[in-house]
């Protein structure tokens, strides 16, 4: 009984392996579907540089703003206005710090490891600049 279960297992894989087989042969005939390493290894690094591009162009945008806002709370004299824009200013000072946060470890995984640089370059402003 032992032998008959072996040689049905056995006869199971050897399906398997041919079915396998013409699924790999129908890949590599197919020039359009045909991945390579190289193209594979592409297309990660492609996807990689958008993602810190993006992660770049998002704290850009957020330290811009920030400065927008400042200019306004620096130049506001209504005491009330100047309480909403501060609140709105804390508030996307909050985001900006976050994501800069996110784009320093994303470089760091990457392997780039210069944060002293990116502090200068991505400095965030706070309420007392001027």
């Amino acid at each position: 009984m032992n032998f008959l279960k072996k040689l049905q297992q056995i006869q199971k894989e050897k399906q398997l392996e041919k079915k396998n087989k013409i699924f790999l042969d129908i890949l590599q005939k197919n020039s359009t579907n045909r991945i390579t390493i190289e193209n594979l290894h592409q297309e990660i690094l492609l996807e990689i540089t958008y993602s810190l591009r993006n992660s770049e162009e998002k704290l850009k945008a957020l330290i811009e703003e920030c400065y927008r806002i400042l200019l306004d709370y620096q130049h506001t004299k209504n005491l009330e206005h100047k309480e909403t824009i501060k609140k709105e200013f804390l508030r996307i000072r909050k985001e900006a710090e976050i994501q800069k946060w996110k784009f320093i470890v994303q470089r760091e995984c990457l392997g780039f490891v210069c944060t002293e640089e990116l502090e200068k370059k991505y400095k965030i402003p706070d309420l007392n600049s001027t």
